[in-house]
C-alpha cells in the first residue's frame, strides 16, 4: 500500500527580512522544545515567544505539523556533513558498523530537540516522511562505507536492507527515550547487536576485504 502523503509544507520566504523572521522562529521552537513536549507547543506559543506576530506565523505555518516538518529539515541539513570515516585498521564489518552507529547515536543525542523530533511522537506525517528519506540516506552512506573496503554478496536490494537496518537502531534508540527520557548504555548495546544480525543475514559473519587496484598491480 503506498503511504500515506502530507500536504501542508512551510513556506519559505525569499526576501532577507522574511528568512531572518522565519530561522528566528526556528530558533524559538528550538529552544521551547528544551523544555517542553511537541505537543505542549501551538503556533500561538511560538508566536508570543517569539515576538513576532500571529499573522506572520501562520503565513510561514500553516500548522503544526508545517511547523516541525521545517524545523526538522534544518536538523537534517545541519548534519548532512555526516560522513564518518571507515576504520581502515580493523578487518571486522561488524565494528565498522558499530563505530557508525555510534557515532551516528552520539550526534543526535547532541540536541534535545533532535531527540524529541526523531524518537518522541512524530508530530505529522511530513515529519515521518523526512526521518523515512533521511534513514534511506544514511542507509546508503554505511552501505557505502562497506562497499569501499569489502566484497559485499550480489544483490540488487541492499539500498533497502541498510534502510531497514537504520531504522532498526534508532526503533531500539527511540525505545529507550521513551522510557528514560535518553539513549542509556544498554540500548546503545542493543542496537548494535540488532543491526549486526539482521545484516548477517545477507553477509554471514565474514566478508572479504576488497582487493584494491594498486594491491592488484602489486600482485601482478
Amino acid at each position: 500500500m503506498p503511504r500515506r502523503r502530507y500536504t501542508t509544507l512551510p513556506r519559505k520566504p525569499q526576501r532577507k527580512n522574511g528568512r531572518e523572521k522565519f530561522e528566528t522562529l526556528l530558533d524559538t521552537l528550538d529552544g521551547l522544545l528544551q523544555f517542553r513536549e511537541t505537543s505542549e507547543i501551538s503556533l500561538s506559543d511560538l508566536s508570543e515567544a517569539a515576538g513576532v506576530p500571529a499573522a506572520s506565523v501562520y503565513h510561514f505555518f500553516p500548522n503544526r505539523e508545517a511547523l516541525f516538518a521545517a524545523l526538522m529539515q534544518r536538523h537534517l541539513d545541519t548534519m548532512a556533513d555526516f560522513h564518518p570515516l571507515p576504520a581502515a585498521a580493523d578487518p571486522s564489518w561488524q565494528k565498522r558498523v558499530e563505530a557508525f552507529l555510534d557515532l551516528w547515536q552520539e550526534r543526535l543525542c547532541g540536541s534535545e530537540s533532535v531527540m524529541k523530533l526523531r524518537f518522541g511522537p512524530a508530530p505529522g506525517w511530513a515529519v515521518r516522511e523526512l526521518l523515512l528519506e533521511d534513514r534511506r540516506r544514511l542507509g546508503l552512506l554505511l552501505l557505502d562505507r562497506l562497499d569501499t573496503d569489502f566484497e559485499l554478496p550480489a544483490t540488487s536490494r541492499w539500498d533497502e536492507h541498510f534502510q531497514v537496518a537504520m531504522t532498526i537502531a534508532e526503533g531500539v534508540w527511540s525505545g529507550a527515550y521513551g522510557r528514560f527520557g535518553r539513549v542509556d548504555d544498554l540500548s546503545i548495546r542493543e542496537a548494535r547487536r540488532a543491526v549486526i544480525a539482521y545484516l548477517e543475514c545477507f553477509f554471514g559473519e565474514l566478508l572479504p576485504l576488497r582487493i584494491r587496484a594498486e594491491e592488484e598491480a602489486l600482485l601482478d
